[in-house]
């Protein structure tokens, strides 16, 4: 091939200017014809696409499944779920354990077990989880939800199916009766389901909900509560509205394979621990992990795709965090630019963006972390 400059064709522009070649002589025609190419690749009516279309090869505007029937199933991996990762965010009972001087209230010194949690420095683990109003959240920042739940639990949370009750008429003569669909409702109460947490070297997890569970004992035998001691009166609110202090929330979000997009999301509004298996402890293997099993009650209602769950998700983070929870400037990345690789750096809360109004058919909100 001769050297640019010199004068001399190459090979590869002999062979287009030879006849053999056909009608393309020059880069003209050559360019005509890519355009033609190109141009019938995104004209839905051309042959190229209805060849692919025939083959089984689709574009995203061929997925007209609202509007037009299929004669054959369509590979669609445009709107194709692969996968989703869930997020669960459980928020803090306030238990009477402590008062704002991070110490056991008088109350709480009776019991052996909450001093010796104390003086072995679970106050972080487990009494800022347990105690929300009193200084010991205020010692981990503020947050409202269980940070080491959220992390350390390695099962995925139950949902309850939707099932309506029927109302059944009486029967006629012929044998006959009519079932007339009621509500669906008493699927979103009474539900039990479980959560597996791996546990650390510090039993973290488990004198958790251990010491939840020694103050429901002491609550139920009228020891501890809100109210037992008539010098501490900042549970005063709790008794005379009638606030369920000892209950959580639970949070889920299921987000898709891009690591934002909001697939599905539900609220359990009020659950307790209703079972621990301390039967974990029966036989802990050579190489591990100590898993812990919780069994949750449901006491409230469940629900699910409600707007208004996202809403007071953001509320308590910008209650916690303030009202720039939400800027560009503290919202963290998943992507590393510097290192070219999904970021595995620790964040400081979640957030929720809010689903805004697009040209497009579909808009979604997501799941973002800030800093």
């Amino acid at each position: 091939m001769a050297t640019e400059g010199s004068g001399s064709t190459s090979k590869y522009d002999q062979y287009f200017q030879s006849p053999n070649y056909g009608i393309i002589t020059n880069a003209a025609e050559r360019q005509e014809e890519f355009d033609k190419l190109n141009q019938d690749l995104y004209e839905s009516n051309s042959l190229l696409r209805k060849t692919f279309r025939a083959n089984g090869v689709f574009e995203p505007s061929d997925m007209t499944y609202n509007r037009k029937f299929y004669r054959f199933p369509r590979n669609d991996p445009f709107n194709y779920v692969d996968g989703a990762r869930e997020y669960i965010f459980i928020t803090k009972t306030d238990l009477p354990l402590v008062g704002n001087d991070l110490t056991l209230t008088d109350d709480a010194k009776q019991i052996q077990y909450f001093n010796y949690l104390m003086y072995c420095g679970y106050k972080n683990s487990v009494f800022s989880n347990l105690c929300y109003s009193s200084g010991a959240s205020s010692n981990d920042g503020g947050c409202p939800f269980m940070r080491i739940l959220s992390n350390r639990k390695t099962s995925n949370v139950d949902v309850p199916d939707i099932n309506v009750d029927e109302l059944e008429t009486s029967v006629n003569m012929f044998g006959t009766r009519i079932l007339y669909p009621k509500s669906s409702m008493g699927s979103d109460e009474n539900i039990d389901f479980s959560i597996e947490f791996e546990d650390t070297r510090h039993l973290e997890i488990y004198n958790l909900f251990k010491a939840y569970d020694i103050y429901r004992q002491m609550k139920w035998l009228g020891i501890l509560g809100p109210g037992v001691n008539p010098k501490d009166d900042r549970f005063f609110h709790f008794i005379t509205n009638k606030i369920l202090y000892d209950h959580m929330s639970l949070y889920k979000f299921l987000v898709d394979s891009d690591g934002e997009t909001l697939l599905w999301w539900g609220k359990f509004t009020g659950i307790f621990p209703k079972s621990i298996t301390r039967s974990s402890f029966s036989e802990i293997q050579d190489r591990g992990p100590l898993k812990v099993t919780v069994g949750f009650k449901l006491s409230g209602w469940f629900e699910d795709m409600n707007p208004m769950t996202l809403i007071e998700f953001n509320e308590l983070i910008e209650h916690w965090i303030g009202g720039d929870y939400a800027s560009d400037a503290r919202t963290a990345d998943i992507y590393d630019s510097d290192i070219g690789m999904v970021s595995g750096e620790s964040v400081e809360y979640p957030y929720i963006k809010l689903a805004e109004q697009s040209s497009g058919d579909y808009t979604h909100s997501y799941l973002l972390w800030g800093n």
